[in-house]
């Protein structure tokens, strides 16, 4: 005859169990996708009596066509930011 048992916590300890790892989502960034710019707008070259109005773009809005007489203007290309210079005052 064989006999067997077992006891719970008797003089042994259980292993814990292993931490479950956490999924990542398919796609996901790490990191972030925002940058702060320091944007300097010089118009001196320019005569001006107010305000500047200026764009920001993420792609250039001229296309420039090598036998043409002037650049155009890529009105599918929109600016990411528009705004008007302070006041130039010259003396």
């Amino acid at each position: 005859m064989i006999i067997s048992s077992c006891t719970k916590g008797f003089d042994a300890i259980e292993p814990a169990p292993e931490p479950t790892p956490t999924p990542k989502v398919p796609n996901s960034f790490d990191f972030s996708t925002v940058q702060k710019v320091k944007l300097n707008v010089d118009y001196s070259a320019f005569k001006t009596y107010g305000g500047v109005f200026f764009g920001v773009y993420t792609q250039n809005p001229i296309i420039t066509v090598e036998d043409a007489p002037e650049d155009m203007w890529n009105e599918a290309v929109t600016p990411i930011f528009e705004d008007y210079t302070g006041v130039k005052r010259q003396v």
